[in-house]
C-alpha cells in the first residue's frame, strides 16, 4: 500500500516575516513617483559696475562712518562735506566709496538781452545819401538792434529824390524776418520820404 505524502514543511515565523518585507519594499519601489529634475538655481543678479575715478562734488558715495550713502556738497584738501538728508557733515575724502557719478551739466544757453535804453538803435535811421548796398547792410544791423531792444516800430528815412532808395529799401522790408508790416509815412511823419516799419514781435 502507498504511505500517505508528507506534510510541507512550513516556513519558520522570521522567514516570513522577511519575505513580507520584501514584498512591501519592492511595492513601494514601484509606487514611488519619479524623481523629478532639480532645477538649476537663479542667475545671481549682475551687480553695475561702479564708477572710477576720484571724487567730485555732486557724486553720490558710501560713508563708512554712517554705512548711508550721501552726495558730496563741497570738497576742500582731504575733507568732503556731505548731504545726509538735513544733517550735513565733514569726513576724510580717503575714507569715501564712489557709488555714483553726478549728472553731467547741461551746456549752457546764452541768452542775448538788449531791452536796455543804452542798447537801443533810436526810432529813426537816416539812409540819405547812400548807395543802395551801403543803404541795405545799415538796414539790417539797425533792425536787428531795434527788434533785441523791442522795439515796436521804426522809421527808416530815404528821402524823396527819384525813388530809387525807397523802391531798393521797401524791396529790402518785404519778406524780412525781422519785419511784421511797412507802409509810407503819413502827413507829420515825412510822407513819402520815409518809410514807417512795425516790427515782429520778440
Amino acid at each position: 500500500l502507498a504511505q500517505p505524502a508528507a506534510p510541507a514543511e512550513q516556513p519558520s515565523p522570521q522567514a516570513a516575516a522577511a519575505e513580507v518585507q520584501a514584498q512591501l519594499a519592492e511595492l513601494e519601489t514601484e509606487l514611488a513617483p519619479e524623481a523629478k529634475p532639480t532645477p538649476p538655481p537663479p542667475p545671481e543678479p549682475k551687480t553695475p559696475a561702479r564708477p572710477i575715478g576720484p571724487v567730485r562734488v555732486g557724486d553720490k558715495v558710501f560713508v563708512p562712518q554712517f554705512a548711508t550713502t550721501a552726495e558730496v556738497v563741497a570738497m576742500t584738501g582731504a575733507q568732503a562735506d556731505v548731504q545726509l538728508g538735513h544733517f550735513r557733515a565733514t569726513v576724510p575724502l580717503a575714507g569715501l566709496e564712489l557709488r555714483e557719478r553726478a549728472a553731467a551739466p547741461h551746456p549752457a544757453t546764452l541768452t542775448v538781452s538788449a531791452s536796455g535804453e543804452n542798447d537801443s538803435p533810436g526810432l529813426e535811421l537816416d539812409l540819405r545819401g547812400q548807395v543802395a548796398e551801403e543803404a541795405l547792410l545799415n538796414i539790417d544791423q539797425y533792425l536787428d538792434k531795434a527788434f533785441l531792444a523791442r522795439l515796436p516800430w521804426v522809421r527808416l528815412i530815404h528821402g524823396r529824390g527819384s525813388g530809387v532808395l525807397r523802391q531798393v529799401v521797401r524791396d529790402e522790408l518785404r519778406g524780412h524776418p525781422l519785419v511784421s508790416s511797412y507802409r509810407a509815412g503819413q502827413e507829420g511823419e515825412g510822407g513819402d520820404g520815409v518809410t514807417v516799419v512795425k516790427l515782429a514781435v520778440n
